[in-house]
Order: C-alpha cells, then structure tokens, then sequence
C-alpha cells in the first residue's frame, strides 16, 4: 500500500473533507468531561504539567486548522467551554509569553516536507 495510514490526505479535496469533519465534530468530549469532573484548570491539578502542554498543543493544532477562515465554522472549542478556558489559560500565562510572542510559535506546525495533507 502507497497510504497504509487511515487518516492521510493526498490532494486538497480529501483534506477539506477531513477538516470539515473535524470542525462539525472535534474529539474534547473526554478532555471536557475530565476538567468538570476534577474541577481543576488543568488536567492534573492547579498548575500546569507535561501533559498539559501535550493537551494545549493538541487544542492550538486542532484551533488552527480548523480556524473559521479554512471552515467557516466557529471555533473548534464552542462547545468545548472547560478546553477553551484551558487552552486561553496556558497561551496568557506571563512565563510563557516569550514563547507566544516569538517566531518559534509562529512556525507552521507541520515540516514544509509534509505539506498540509498529513494530519
């Protein structure tokens, strides 16, 4: 097989599709349910951990494809309000600013290599 991979997008087509897709029906359903349940602003407690910078890059990624200039659709986090409360949390934390405010946050998330159809 040239694609073994289930989710890889070979022309413009099939990735507005898949993007579409994930725009209608984003997977934060568990991370939604998680932050309710341990009522923390983030996933392991009062400050931030690895994981939840794993977690917010996933959101940011998530966010930025599916922004409403590709989909025309809200945010992906509308009906997400504990994820967007996160995910706004960690991007105004002052000792993360430096980050945020750099060229480094502002490169593409994906290798020029991988073009915009491997998600």
């Amino acid at each position: 097989l040239v694609y073994p991979f289930k989710q890889v997008c070979r022309d413009q087509s099939e990735f507005d599709k898949m993007v579409n897709g994930i725009a209608d029906a984003p997977p934060f359903g568990k991370f939604e349910a998680w932050l309710t349940k341990t009522g923390t602003p983030y996933f392991c407690g009062a400050t931030p951990l690895a994981c939840d910078f794993h977690i917010w890059e996933m959101l940011d990624q998530y966010e930025k494809c599916c922004a409403e200039k590709t989909t025309g659709k809200p945010s992906v986090m509308s009906h997400f309000p504990k994820c967007a409360e996160f995910h706004a949390k960690m991007k105004a934390d002052p000792k993360l600013a430096k980050y945020f405010g750099s060229d480094a946050y502002k490169l593409p998330v994906n290798n020029a290599i991988a073009t915009p159809y491997f998600l």
